[in-house]
């Protein structure tokens, strides 16, 4: 009896190393998922290729110029500055973040729409994305600190004066709000498909893409990745820096955005702002990506006036 009690407790315990390199296996696997989606930007070279993506001499027959900034970590932030037509009213400058894999050209057609009526806009790629250098990104993190430096070259350049509207589509609305709410630079910001923070918008994804993984393991395995890249992934919270902007918010909502629910991200964005002034525009056939990627004249033309408006305060 005794050596059959002693032989079930040694199997026990010899388990319990088994079992723990497996629960370790299973966290680098979940981490290395977590990398891979940190550092999936870096394939928005591909769009280089896509006969569909104006070039950036497109943008440079704006009366464009190229410039590149230095971000705190040494990243190269590669940007463009398309002035406002001179013949337009003068109005206030525009800084635009694109979404994720995605590259500054892709929204040219905007930039040109906001030069014809007197805004300068400035066009970046942002880090790990197109030109600019990087190894990830950061929801936001360092992203909005990246912003802040390319307003200050543009400050520095004599391009605009000490007030912005700051606009951005999906990842780069979401850094866009977390600028805002570090820059009292910015009088106005048009967050396009926003995601409310991190954690929620790698949710949605989870339930969009891989329902059947476990959330638990899943979401283990993006802190243990954003703790590697030196940052938490509760800092990247567009939703925490809503109660610090002041500025005017425009937020405009896909209503058939399976990416990022509205009623999960932009929505709950608008109930949180302390702002006097935030407007929700839903375009109800729209998806995530038509949202900005299509033309949607309901929103272009919210967009047009919210900066005029702006302009004129």
């Amino acid at each position: 009896m005794i050596p059959m009690m002693l032989d079930s407790v040694l199997q026990i315990v010899d388990a319990q190393p088994r079992r723990s390199a497996i629960q370790r296996s299973g966290d680098w696997l979940a981490t290395r998922l977590a990398w891979s989606v940190l550092r999936w930007p870096r394939w928005s070279w591909v769009h280089r290729f896509n006969p569909r993506c104006p070039k950036v001499g497109d943008l440079l027959g704006l009366h464009g110029r190229c410039f590149t900034v230095m971000a705190d970590d040494a990243a190269r932030l590669d940007g463009l500055f398309v002035p406002a037509r001179r013949e337009a009213r003068p109005r206030l400058p525009v800084v635009l973040a694109h979404g994720i894999v995605e590259v500054k050209e892709l929204h040219a057609r905007r930039a040109r729409e906001l030069s014809q009526r007197g805004h300068d806009v400035i066009l970046f790629d942002t880090r790990a994305h197109g030109r600019s250098t990087g190894r990830h990104i950061t929801f936001g993190v360092r992203e909005r600190h990246d912003v802040k430096a390319v307003v200050d070259h543009a400050q520095r350049q004599g391009w605009i004066g000490d007030r912005v509207i700051a606009m951005g589509m999906s990842l780069g609305a979401g850094t866009m709000l977390q600028y805002a709410a570090i820059d009292p630079r910015v009088v106005g910001v048009v967050a396009i498909a926003p995601f409310a923070d991190m954690a929620s918008a790698v949710a949605s994804y989870h339930r969009l893409i891989a329902p059947f993984l476990p959330w638990s393991w899943v979401c283990r395995g993006f802190d243990n990745a954003c703790r590697q890249a030196g940052f938490a992934m509760a800092e990247a919270s567009a939703l925490e820096a809503m109660a610090k902007i002041k500025a005017p918010l425009l937020v405009v909502a896909a209503g058939r955005d399976v990416n990022l629910p509205p009623a999960q991200h932009a929505y709950r964005l608008a109930q949180a702002a302390g702002c006097d002034y935030c407007r929700v525009l839903t375009i109800d056939g729209a998806t995530h990506f038509t949202l900005f990627r299509h033309r949607q004249p309901e929103m272009d033309r919210a967009v047009l006036a919210f900066c005029a408006r702006i302009s004129d305060i």
